[in-house]
């Protein structure tokens, strides 16, 4: 018999708008505090505004699971 957790953790990213600094802070608060994530979820708006968006597309490929345009 495969016992299953009753618990999932799930990472929801909203509105990044290509602010690579405040992408890594939330993943490191999230990490600091809750540890490892089961799925990592972006639901849009990744790019815009602000100065990384290259960087934080890369980032994204790393770390989402699944991404929403």
């Amino acid at each position: 018999m495969v016992s299953m957790s009753p618990t999932v953790k799930l990472l929801i990213l909203a509105d990044i708008h290509s602010n690579l600094e405040a992408f890594q802070a939330i993943r490191n608060q999230i990490s600091f505090e809750y540890g490892t994530v089961d799925y990592t979820v972006g639901v849009g708006d990744l790019v815009g505004y602000a100065a990384s968006p290259n960087e934080v597309c890369e980032l994204a490929k790393e770390v989402l699971d699944v991404c929403v345009m």
